[in-house]
């Protein structure tokens, strides 16, 4: 009972509560609108690690902080600062991992799009550096029997094979074939949202499910990435 009646113990505890939910919301919010756009953070097994982040950022922080606050205490700013320094620690290394592991190209191959993450990316080109604002669209094109030679292997990790999504060539497949894999009812209500869609590719994201990328066939551009099953 003494803990709860130390007003200044509560202000800090409530204080600083207050700011770790604001950092860590504040966090979450980009990563699901900027850095893992819908439907990505679903199905690159991003969720958990986000969750994850939050309870330790929550218990690390202020309930550790609650713990070890005592106001006569002679140690109480050192105290203090490692509980936060242990907080900024945990913090960063889950900023970072989300961060490397985030979507940073889209590349269409194979009449296939695959998802690159900045970790997979081994050579990157000047005119193709990944971004922090979100995963960019783009076309792939095989190296030449000259590049072939000096060794490029051309991988789509490479991304001096880039080129724009608007230059490749993209066949999409009949949306009927939706209902291969997916609910027929629900193939129709996803399809009714995007009334410019008229043909589809399977998105293999490297995570825990693949997406399906609806496609105006007609102006060779992405309507939406939608969550539906793209193959068995």
């Amino acid at each position: 009972m003494k803990l709860l009646q130390d007003k200044n113990r509560n202000r800090f505890f409530i204080g600083h509560l207050v700011i770790s939910l604001t950092i860590i919301t504040a966090f979450c919010l980009w990563v699901f609108f900027v850095w893992y756009p819908y439907p990505l953070a679903q199905a690159m097994g991003v969720l958990p690690i986000l969750a994850l982040m939050t309870v330790i950022d929550v218990c690390v922080g202020p309930v550790f902080g609650f713990v070890v606050y005592k106001t006569d205490k002679k140690t109480l700013k050192m105290d203090l600062a490692v509980v936060i320094l242990i907080q900024l620690l945990a913090f960063g290394y889950g900023v970072y991992s989300v961060a490397k592991a985030r979507p940073v190209w889209i590349v269409h191959h194979s009449n296939i799009f695959s998802v690159v993450r900045d970790t997979d990316v081994q050579v990157s080109s000047v005119h193709h550096q990944p971004s922090w604002l979100g995963p960019k669209w783009v076309g792939y094109q095989a190296p030449n029997p000259l590049q072939a030679l000096s060794g490029d292997d051309g991988n789509i990790y490479n991304t001096n094979h880039y080129i724009a999504l608007s230059d490749a060539k993209i066949k999409g497949l009949l949306p009927k074939l939706l209902t291969h894999y997916n609910d027929e009812t629900v193939v129709q209500d996803t399809l009714a949202k995007y009334p410019n869609a008229n043909a589809w590719l399977g998105l293999s994201t490297t995570g825990q499910q693949d997406l399906v990328v609806l496609i105006d066939d007609k102006s060779n551009q992405v309507v939406a990435t939608v969550n539906l099953h793209p193959w068995n």
